[in-house]
């Protein structure tokens, strides 16, 4: 906290951080709730361009990572790929990151940021863009044990562990009222 504050003086309310880090990821989060349907009513072959264009409204994903999910979706896997981070996003952390490992491992596609990323845009008050480095840098840095319980692989009980790690961050920015996990992740 100290350390965001020097970086970004009044906090979560600091014009800059809001700016640079915040609005671009809740106007990315409106154009995926209003655009693609989490609910699995929508049309795969309406939404596709709207998908890739999801991926390319905020900095959390590298620029070849966009190209790569970007032919990915527009190949013939993906809507298996749609179908997986729904059921993610629905909770059915198991069967989506066996369905997306069974499926994308050979094209790198079966990762924690492919597989978070739209749930976390979805719903930013359940869930978390899991980006590995990152997120173990800061469970070190607070002394969490997602350092120890991190794996590559899409255990559940990874995710889990993320979660737990989010719980205890607000927590202990209990002043922080109503912040969600977009302010979190920018956090």
């Amino acid at each position: 906290v100290k350390r965001f504050t020097t970086l970004f003086p009044g906090g979560f309310e600091n014009a800059d951080f809001l700016h640079r880090e915040v609005k671009p990821k809740h106007a990315a989060s409106k154009f995926v709730r209003e655009a693609l349907p989490a609910d699995g009513s929508g049309n795969w072959k309406t939404c596709k361009d709207d998908v890739i264009r999801a991926f390319q409204m905020t900095e959390l994903l590298h620029p070849i990572e966009k190209a790569k999910l970007k032919d990915m979706v527009l190949g013939p896997d993906g809507e298996t790929y749609f179908d997986a981070v729904r059921q993610f996003h629905d909770g059915e952390y198991a069967k989506a990151g066996s369905r997306l490992t069974s499926r994308f491992k050979s094209t790198d596609i079966a990762n924690w940021r492919a597989l978070t990323y739209l749930p976390f845009l979805w719903s930013p008050k359940q869930h978390m863009f899991l980006r590995p480095t990152f997120l173990r840098e800061f469970a070190s840095a607070v002394g969490h044990r997602f350092t120890i319980d991190y794996r590559s692989d899409l255990d559940p009980a990874v995710y889990r562990s993320l979660l737990a790690l989010l719980s205890e961050t607000r927590t202990k920015l209990a002043d922080e009222a109503g912040i969600d996990n977009i302010v979190l992740q920018s956090f």
